[in-house]
């Protein structure tokens, strides 16, 4: 067993790397287990494992700027996980932007003028209005991380805000829709379409925009919530 001591010499090491808390919740549980594994293996002290166990981990935990317009040092392994975050959110995501897609074309077959105007109305508005919901539900848990401006409690917490910025992406596609509802029925209908090529790539740019950033910041919202409860513990160590 580790004193608390040593628990706090690893807590610290990690805490410089800028990692993000649960992510380092991880990676000190990694270090926790090497360090033991080589006391044991070698007979050695916590010191030299502990060093050992920081060479075998230099190359992951390196800060250095990659390039990036994120001018923040960072180490590749997180770049790894929020690579993995983002790609893993944005296939959950896919699922979601699917079905609102394919009610949008089921709504143009099958339902007259007004109950198609209503329908994608809603359907693209309730994305938004429920990241909205969720935002105010746990509002005091979702702006946790404003407290502890030097540190990074998630990465899924920048994702989670994407909905705010689209809002007046949101009214615009709106407005264009509201303006001539039966125009964009009939282009889904595959009938001759009223709109200008350029006007239609707009529109269906805007959708899928919509959708996807709405989505994408849903299901950050989902992960941010359950991943600050493993984090909240930790927050007592952070300065």
């Amino acid at each position: 067993m580790m004193t608390e001591l040593q628990l706090s010499e690893i807590r610290h090491y990690l805490l410089s790397k800028k990692l993000p808390i649960d992510i380092l919740l991880e990676v000190q549980d990694h270090f926790v287990s090497q360090i033991q594994d080589v006391i044991k293996d070698t007979n050695t002290s916590f010191e030299t494992a502990f060093e050992k166990t920081k060479e075998n981990w230099a190359r992951d935990l390196k800060l250095s700027w990659n390039g990036s317009m994120d001018l923040e040092d960072s180490t590749p392994f997180m770049r790894t996980m929020r690579r993995k975050i983002e790609w893993s959110n944005a296939r959950k995501a896919l699922k979601y932007i699917t079905i609102h897609i394919l009610i949008i074309f089921l709504s143009a077959f099958f339902m007259n003028a007004k109950a198609f105007e209503v329908s994608v109305s809603i359907t693209v508005s309730a994305p938004f209005f429920y990241a909205l919901y969720q935002y105010i539900r746990h509002y005091k848990t979702m702006e946790l991380w404003r407290k502890y401006p030097n540190h990074i409690l998630t990465l899924h917490q920048t994702s989670m805000f994407l909905f705010f910025s689209i809002f007046a992406v949101l009214m615009n596609f709106l407005r264009m829709f509201f303006e001539a509802p039966e125009k964009l029925q009939q282009t889904l209908q595959f009938q001759n379409s009223q709109y200008s090529i350029s006007e239609l790539l707009l529109l269906f740019a805007l959708l899928l925009f919509l959708i996807s950033v709405m989505w994408f910041s849903i299901i950050s919202q989902k992960k941010y919530l359950e991943q600050i409860e493993k984090v909240k513990p930790f927050l007592k160590y952070l300065s």
